[in-house]
């Protein structure tokens, strides 16, 4: 599927779809590749590289996987994990030169992950900022309002660019996150999107690409993006954990 001025990014690739379970579980490595290609295939721009909790059990199953992948697609990929062993791991394995010298993204960095900000200095990578959450006296604490969302993408933003890690603005990507309408029993879509137009208000922060998704204390994925966003390989579908 080609939609133009949409980037579509391809989320097959992890334990959350039925399928894609049943061949991680087996380590089924030809049929993963296949999997990588169809989305392809269809449009993708990105490919996601989720394998669960294997990241952390079998660290040598998500290097072949992701050697595997670029073996047989020139997309970019993502790496969705919160550990930042993991993160690194992937980074090392990625060759940008399969990818025709295309950057990679880091999903992602909140203020109580912060140092995953540090991988910046071996590596090149895409940068998303989860807003939706803040540290306050020591705790991860969620935001309740737009303002809330809006301050915190703001300070994350100035931090990452005033610590010299060689991040560009367009490198970053900013979660704002939400629930699925159907379920949105507290009226978090209003707040996500009161919060994209603070954000793209903002004289620090406009032109920044925003991303929307579900609750990053659970697993979910991303139900919108902006123009921003789209144009560097962020979509529908990518997961926020």
């Amino acid at each position: 599927m080609s939609i133009p001025g949409l980037t579509i990014l391809g989320e097959r690739l992890n334990p959350g779809f039925a399928g894609s379970k049943t061949m991680l579980d087996a380590e089924d490595i030809p049929g993963l590749q296949k999997l990588a290609q169809a989305q392809a295939r269809d449009g993708a721009r990105y490919l996601t590289i989720n394998v669960g909790d294997k990241a952390t059990a079998r660290p040598g199953f998500l290097v072949d996987l992701i050697r595997a992948v670029q073996a047989v697609v020139d997309l970019p990929l993502s790496f969705d994990y919160p550990q930042r062993s993991v993160q690194e791991l992937c980074l090392k394995t990625y060759d940008p030169a399969r990818a025709r010298g295309r950057l990679p993204i880091v999903n992602s960095v909140t203020e109580l992950r912060w140092d995953m900000v540090e991988l910046r200095r071996d590596h090149a990578f895409r940068l998303v900022i989860m807003a939706s959450e803040r540290l306050e006296n020591g705790e991860e604490t969620p935001n309740r309002t737009a303002g809330e969302i809006a301050q915190t993408a703001r300070r994350l933003v100035e931090r990452v660019l005033g610590e010299n890690h060689s991040f560009k603005p367009d490198d970053l990507l900013i979660d704002v996150s939400l629930y699925p309408m159907a379920s949105d029993t507290e009226n978090l879509t209003r707040r996500a999107l009161d919060a994209i137009d603070l954000i793209g208000n903002d004289p620090a922060l406009r032109g920044r690409p925003v991303i929307v998704g579900g609750d990053p204390a659970k697993r979910g994925s991303v139900t919108g993006a902006s123009r921003e966003a789209r144009a560097r390989g962020v979509e529908e579908g990518m997961e926020m954990r």
